[in-house]
């Protein structure tokens, strides 16, 4: 009944955000009885909800070297915790790896929602990135809010979501936006996002587009318009790919990926076995998209590339495609791209193996914070 007196303290004090009172008496019971798990569970919580993560992360150290268990429900708050912390690297990284997993629980969702008012631009940005992974559609009216960001960032992603979405109730606004934007980057990103709605009243919108000046602005209309009419965007490709214009192909190859384009395969895996191709990270990550496990052969070289972000699109279609090799990932989680350690981490976590889960875990007691996010989140999925 005493244990119960106290958790009812401790959580009074943390609805009162007294947070330092409640880790007092907590360090006093810890003092008079080391061994009880209670007292040290609860100044994690503590030190979770009140912001001080890198503290909360080393209390759980402590807490496992004592009881030697792998406490997942604690690792969930740990791994959360930053979204109601101030350090925004922090917060990214949360909606980064929420981003990634095959399933977004209600709960976690209801907790990530306020990201997107979030005073910094990086975590609005990844707030976006969450709703577009996993089509949030509850949350379209604040993408659209979002659309008039100040930041150009969090615009264009607040766009690419939109697009992801298709809610067709603000495909009239993603239009107004084209007809009054000036950056070329945020036209271009709605082009792509408009077209992804195949509505065919908005032609008339995009083919004023088709002459314009900027070269990828006017490939991402011809490619939309295309893809509206058609339902693939090949005979754009074969223009471009005429033009011998290597960074349009690269847009290209991004397109393919957004629009899926399974039609043009065949470009995609040549330009992956050409050496002298450029931009392959984009035709990387277009093979993820839109094919199977069997194209893991041509993925595979890349996995091991002096080139990084070919090395993490790589991973991340590996991850996509489903592959299984354990010890892909397992090798992925000692690179030194934290996207790449991100990733396997996660994928790791998909064989729902106790030993895998011991391993992430053992990874976790010897990172830094940033990985420790990412891993606490993993273990829990």
């Amino acid at each position: 009944m005493w244990e119960k007196g106290y958790r009812k303290k401790v959580d009074y004090l943390l609805k009162a955000r007294d947070y330092e009172k409640a880790i007092n008496i907590l360090d006093d019971k810890i003092k008079e009885d080391p061994s009880k798990e209670i007292y040290r569970v609860l100044k994690i919580k503590v030190y979770a909800r009140s912001g001080n993560i890198d503290l909360a992360f080393k209390e759980y150290e402590k807490y496992y070297s004592l009881s030697n268990k792998i406490n997942k429900d604690l690792l969930k708050e740990l791994g959360l915790s930053p979204l109601n912390a101030q350090i925004s690297p922090y917060k990214f990284m949360v909606l980064l790896t929420l981003a990634d997993f095959k399933k977004l629980p209600e709960d976690v969702k209801k907790i990530a929602y306020n990201s997107l008012s979030d005073g910094d631009e990086i975590v609005r940005v990844g707030g976006c990135w969450l709703a577009g992974r996993h089509t949030i559609r509850e949350w379209s009216k604040d993408l659209i809010k979002l659309t008039a960001d100040g930041k150009t960032a969090v615009v264009w992603n607040a766009i690419w979501a939109l697009g992801e979405i298709r809610d067709e109730k603000f495909l009239n606004h993603l239009s107004s936006l084209l007809a009054n934007a000036k950056d070329p980057s945020i036209i271009t990103e709605t082009i792509n996002a408009i077209g992804k709605y195949k509505d065919k009243s908005s032609l008339i919108t995009l083919k004023k587009f088709l002459n314009h000046s900027g070269k990828t602005l006017s490939t991402a209309s011809l490619a939309a318009v295309e893809y509206i009419e058609k339902g693939t965007i090949k005979d754009t490709y074969n223009f471009i790919k005429n033009q011998k214009d290597e960074q349009l192909m690269g847009f290209l190859y991004l397109l393919i990926g957004e629009y899926k384009q399974k039609d043009l395969y065949n470009e995609i895996v040549a330009a992956l076995k050409d050496r002298d191709r450029q931009f392959k990270e984009n035709a990387i990550r277009a093979l993820g998209e839109m094919g199977d496990k069997k194209d893991f052969k041509i993925l595979e070289t890349y996995l091991s590339s002096k080139n990084q972000a070919e090395r993490i699109h790589a991973y991340f279609s590996a991850y996509k495609l489903g592959i299984e090799d354990v010890e892909i990932f397992k090798k992925g989680l000692d690179d030194s791209a934290i996207e790449i350690r991100r990733i396997s981490a996660i994928a790791l976590r998909q064989k729902k193996d106790r030993e895998l889960e011991k391993m992430l875990h053992d990874k976790l007691l010897r990172s830094s914070i940033l990985d420790r996010i990412y891993l606490a989140l993993a273990i829990t999925q």
